[in-house]
């Protein structure tokens, strides 16, 4: 056959003749064949065979509701499934739809800087539309099934009544905390999917850099899943807090409630984890910014500190190691504020070490032989800026160094001098007077090792043992804070209380005032 034999010149019929005479022939017209038409006459009886058992549930409940006239109560319960539903599927395919097509971007950007020529992605945008639809409504199904919990939180009310341990209405045990949960698997759920899903579109990006020899993340998407991240790590631990309160349905006494473990040592461990949690985001989404990576990290350990701190004061207050301190109300302010002026000189020195402001001043006690040397406060606590330099890209001025090492000179003479107040302040307590000889014993050490890194240029023992030195002082102060909240001791014992209650039920008549204080002092002596 020849190549002439495929065009239209010279031609009378279509196909053209092969060799050997055949010709094509064309295959019969019409849309469907006659298997195809069988199908597609099969698919509604299909479906109406699936849907036949919730339709017929359907019409019974509704005929059921209707006879006993609760057919609004009937109309109340359908409106919500759909209402919940429909809500539950809109907003989290708005929320998966943005962080897919924002990450796919992104990815697209990344592969035409290396690719030659513009990249056609074809139908993979509408792909992700369709994946994020079809999650949102196997989602959808689950929230369905949740309509009492939440009738029960805009429609309840509160009880008049306060638990023992929290102090809240029972109310809120009832109708709110049970919402709560359903939030927070909901969220759950939306910021998994929307992490997973972000990273994979994330990799083509990554793919097309890796060719280009770039082995890093974008600032952009690495913030964008750093910040998801953290939300996840969030909603997390939110479990924890609503774990406290669900103790009041605990199945590990004799009667359903919360026992004496549920109280002194699983709601501790509740709480500091929920605070560790809360801690580990805020670690997470410090990784967004490289130039306050270390301060998140001093800080979060800080915080561990002293939540483990409260924690084993807790446990020997309960095994009786330790006894509560009873503190006058101006001494335990003054206790807290020492904790708070604490924490803020920890985020100096931080931002001192960070911005390796340490050196800027080599003398002691003034400041490149000045009392107030050269300074620039405004750009040395600009927050938001990359390391070692300002936000427009040029580098940080000596000056905002100095300003930043002199601040925390400042201040550390004031936190020096608030807790020898809060030491000689605790001396003249019995119970704490331990932990006045700890306090000056530490303020004393951060003294000599500050002053070791200056003098003796930042030695690497003379920075650990400033370092250890903050951490033990927060060690302390959180300790002592915990014995100085506990509840004060009885002013007698539990067996004379109770011989007490005993003989003031048994005793009849005058005398009854008289044998209780007689049995009570037999106890106590």
């Amino acid at each position: 056959m020849n190549p002439d034999d495929w065009t239209f010149e010279g031609r009378d019929s279509w196909p053209p003749q092969r060799e050997g005479g055949d010709s094509g022939t064309r295959r019969p017209g019409g849309r469907f064949s006659r298997g195809g038409r069988f199908l597609w006459m099969l698919l509604p009886l299909l479906l109406v065979f699936v849907a036949w058992p919730a339709i017929a549930r359907f019409v019974t409940e509704w005929l059921w509701f209707d006879s006993l006239g609760f057919s609004a109560v009937f109309r109340t319960r359908i409106l919500t499934k759909i209402g919940l539903s429909a809500g539950s599927t809109i907003l989290l395919f708005l929320f998966l739809s943005f962080n897919w097509i924002t990450a796919w971007k992104r990815s697209k950007e990344e592969l035409e800087e290396v690719m030659t020529g513009r990249w056609n992605p074809g139908l993979l945008p509408w792909l992700i539309l369709v994946a994020a639809a079809f999650l949102s409504l196997g989602n959808s199904m689950g929230s369905s099934a949740s309509w009492e919990t939440v009738l029960g939180f805009f429609k309840g009310g509160a009880f008049g009544e306060k638990d023992a341990i929290f102090g809240k209405d029972v109310g809120f045990f009832v109708f709110t905390l049970p919402f709560l949960g359903l939030i927070r698997g909901w969220l759950m759920n939306a910021l998994f999917l929307a992490l997973a899903g972000t990273a994979v579109l994330s990799l083509p990006g990554k793919l097309g850099r890796f060719f280009a020899m770039d082995f890093s993340l974008r600032p952009q998407t690495r913030r964008h899943l750093l910040i998801l991240a953290s939300a996840l790590v969030l909603a997390w631990g939110s479990g924890f807090l609503l774990d406290r309160w669900n103790l009041l349905y605990s199945p590990t006494g004799i009667v359903t409630g919360p026992g004496y473990t549920d109280i002194h040592a699983l709601l501790p461990a509740l709480t500091v984890l929920f605070a560790l949690s809360v801690a580990a985001a805020v670690l997470v989404l410090s990784g967004a910014g490289r130039s306050r990576r270390a301060l998140w990290w001093l800080l979060g350990g800080m915080v561990l500190i002293a939540l483990l701190a409260v924690q084993a004061t807790e446990y020997r207050l309960a095994d009786g190691e330790l006894q509560p301190a009873v503190l006058p109300a101006a001494l335990r302010r003054g206790l807290v504020a020492c904790a708070v002026l604490l924490a803020l000189q920890i985020a100096l020195g931080g931002w001192v070490s960070t911005n390796y402001a340490v050196l800027a001043c080599q003398d002691f006690p003034l400041c490149q032989g000045q009392l107030v040397p050269d300074m620039e406060l405004a750009p040395a606590f600009t927050l938001w800026r990359p390391l070692g330099q300002m936000p427009d890209g040029t580098p940080i001025a000596f000056g905002a160094l100095t300003a930043i090492h002199w601040v925390h000179r400042l201040m550390a003479l004031l936190v020096l001098a608030a807790l020898a107040a809060l030491a000689l302040a605790l001396r003249r307590q019995g119970d704490l007077a331990s932990s006045a000889r700890w306090i000056g014993a530490l303020a004393a050490l951060q003294l000599l090792s500050g002053l070791s890194n200056v003098v003796l240029g930042w030695p690497l023992l003379a920075a650990l043992v400033h370092t250890g030195g903050a951490a033990a002082l927060t060690l302390v102060l959180a300790s002592t804070w915990r014995r100085a909240a506990a509840p004060a001791p009885a002013p007698v014992s539990s067996g004379a209380a109770a011989v007490t209650e005993v003989a003031a039920v048994r005793a009849p008549g005058r005398s009854q005032a008289r044998i209780p204080q007689r049995r009570a002092r037999r106890v106590v002596q």
